[in-house]
């Protein structure tokens, strides 16, 4: 989330790539990294740090993206319309101008659910995104330019594109009861949905806590992996979480070979850093059996 306090901080310090001066060599470690990016922008560096729900990403900040080591983001959440359709075509077109692919979103539910392929080192990975909502509403309200997991059929049909025309298939999705641990039964049937149907791996956002850990036809779900850049200072759950780290190899078939689960520590109002001792234990307490790192089958 590139606004409110986060903009604020950022801000102060004089520096645009704020955000990431704490985990800059573990992000560009990675060939990419992928991320759910909370909130439009309208094209201008107004924003309100003041208790609001309406996010407008800075342009300044969306820029230090690529330099960061990320290739792509997921827009489909209950964010994406916060500076409205307009907002939303503005996010798309910018960050298609500074080499960012986006999923989740688009001009038509068509295109919003058209899967998004990231080649690195000979592999293809297609990204399939969906949120539970369009606006800030819980639901209520439908619109097009946001893919929603309440559409099955349309969930199907992206992953057999995704199939043809990439290696392997990453599905993730927004949704769930916020400052909880378990999954609602949205966010469990969509991902084992998306499992049964090829994706390899299921990523999921939006609680702002980190969530419980599914082995499920021998596919993992990562239900919420919390916050990362946000500015929830006001509890330790909102404030301790995680990241993964994972290994794709090419072989006989393409598999993910390995899972690492990295604890992080929000500092500051939005400066994510890699937690350490006692601070990674007590994360990977919360979620599933401690262990830190899952392996994969070929």
């Amino acid at each position: 989330m590139l606004s409110r306090n986060v903009a604020r901080h950022a801000e102060k310090a004089g520096k645009t790539n704020w955000m990431w001066e704490k985990i800059w060599d573990y992000l560009r470690a990675s060939d990419f990294v992928f991320w759910n990016l909370e909130g439009a922008t309208n094209g201008t560096d107004i924003y309100s740090y003041e208790k609001t729900l309406t996010f407008n990403a800075l342009p300044k900040l969306i820029k230090t993206l690529p330099e960061a080591g990320f290739s792509i983001v997921n827009l489909a959440n209950n964010h994406a319309l916060d500076q409205d359709e307009e907002g939303l075509k503005t996010t798309r077109e910018f960050l298609q101008k500074i080499g960012i692919s986006q999923v989740g979103t688009g001009n038509d539910s068509g295109q919003a659910w058209t899967p998004t392929v990231v080649e690195k080192n000979g592999i293809k990975i297609a990204f399939i995104g969906a949120s539970y909502t369009s606006y800030n509403d819980d639901g209520t309200r439908r619109n097009p330019m946001i893919a929603r997991m309440q559409d099955t059929e349309k969930l199907k049909t992206a992953l057999e594109q995704a199939k043809r025309e990439a290696d392997m298939v990453v599905v993730t999705m927004h949704a769930g009861m916020e400052y909880t641990r378990k999954p609602t039964p949205l966010q469990e049937s969509f991902a084992h949905t998306a499992i049964e149907n090829g994706a390899d791996i299921v990523i999921g956002a939006h609680p702002h806590w980190v969530q419980t850990v599914e082995n499920y036809q021998w596919k993992y779900i990562f239900y919420s992996l919390w916050n990362f850049v946000f500015d929830q200072e006001f509890s330790e759950e909102t404030t301790s979480g995680m990241t993964l780290r994972i290994t794709v190899e090419k072989t006989s078939k393409t598999h993910i070979s390995k899972i690492e689960l990295i604890p992080i520590i929000i500092e500051n109002y939005g400066q994510p850093r890699l937690a350490t001792g006692d601070e990674k234990t007590k994360i990977l307490d919360s979620i599933w059996e401690k262990n830190d790192t899952f392996y994969g089958n070929e």
